[in-house]
């Protein structure tokens, strides 16, 4: 690619380019890139936050129960706003029965 100068600035617009765009398979593909909403959804984090659900659940070896309360809590309020309360009653109910789970286990 070639690299061009703006006689206005100065500058090259091939980093410009670049941080608005992003590689496609081919090619640079100009805009905003796309969520991933299978791998790293943006209301559990996304993958550029050290503090993305999935990631903190596997450093702290949450479990399932735990697991799932955490990402209940991390992403209430941010999948819908219409479902905050409900996401922090899931969170609760895994809480729940992760105490149940302990209390039947003498822990």
């Amino acid at each position: 690619m070639a690299e061009f100068d703006d006689t206005s600035t100065g500058m090259s617009t091939i980093p410009h380019l670049i941080t608005e765009g992003h590689l496609g398979p081919d090619r640079l593909v100009l805009g905003p890139r796309p969520v991933d909403q299978v791998n790293h959804p943006p209301h559990y984090g996304g993958s550029a936050s050290p503090y993305e659900a999935i990631k903190v659940i596997e450093a702290w070896e949450l479990g399932f129960c735990l697991g799932n309360c955490l990402k209940y809590i991390r992403r209430a309020g941010k999948k819908s706003k219409a479902r905050y309360l409900e996401d922090l009653k899931k969170a609760r109910w895994y809480l729940d029965r992760e105490i149940t789970n302990a209390e039947g286990q003498g822990k």
